[in-house]
């Protein structure tokens, strides 16, 4: 087998094996996070909070140069009447809450601090399942392809009989 052939056939199984590894972690992280808001919608006790600020967070961005997104910190008072601020775990731009707008918070009697805003995180633990799945799909059919016929290239030759 020449060179370029075998070279050919060690990028395709890593590509393969790289879109793998990727899209499992993708696919746990989205599947972690949904168990998370599963588990407040299971076992968790429902509230109505005050969004008091929009934390920020900045990155500079090489096309846009510097962009900014937005989480709402939210503050609620436990059915034990402990008052609790947490921050959710989503930031995007533009802000989905205002400062001051009331939400449902969803939180677990036994950790408070463990909150979030009822039916916040649903779309972005989708998405991170659905593109886990979708590169874990294509890096087994590249995998079925590279086991079933590893050696189908082709020879191409002028000569006619």
């Amino acid at each position: 087998m020449s060179g370029v052939i075998r070279y050919g056939m060690q990028m395709g199984c890593g590509v393969t094996l790289l879109l793998l590894c990727v899209g499992g972690l993708f696919a746990a992280g989205g599947a972690w996070l949904g168990w998370r808001n599963y588990t407040l919608e299971r076992d968790g006790l429902e509230a109505t909070g005050r969004v008091v600020e929009l934390a920020e967070k900045c990155e500079t961005d090489p096309e846009d140069g510097y962009s900014c997104t937005y989480a709402p910190v939210v503050q609620f008072r436990t059915q034990a009447g402990q008052q609790v601020t947490f921050r959710s775990r989503y930031f995007r731009n533009p802000p989905a809450y205002q400062v001051g707008e009331t939400v449902t918070v969803l939180y677990l009697p036994e950790d408070p601090h463990h909150a979030e805003i009822r039916g916040s995180g649903r779309i972005p633990d989708g998405l991170f399942l659905a593109l886990g799945g979708a590169l874990i799909l294509i890096g087994l059919v590249g995998l079925y392809g590279a086991i079933r016929s590893p050696f189908s290239f082709k020879t191409i030759s002028n000569d006619t009989p």
